[in-house]
């Protein structure tokens, strides 16, 4: 926790490497996994995902409204 200027600042930290790694069920996509980094429990209005390609894999086209 950092105090600065009067404000409250509370950093989150993570090891990527131990967060679950699921695979992605979206139509169209293959051989990725997904790791949820930052989640509604941490970030009720953001997140933070890392997907895993392997060799050959892919994810289909998307985009948000």
């Amino acid at each position: 926790m950092i105090i600065k200027g009067g404000n409250i600042h509370i950093m989150f930290s993570k090891k990527y490497d131990e967060v679950k790694l699921e695979d992605v069920k979206e139509d169209g996509a293959k051989n990725v996994k997904i790791q949820w980094l930052i989640d509604e429990k941490v970030g009720k209005t953001f997140a933070m995902r890392r997907f895993v390609v392997a060799k050959g894999g892919h994810t289909p086209l998307h985009h948000h409204d």
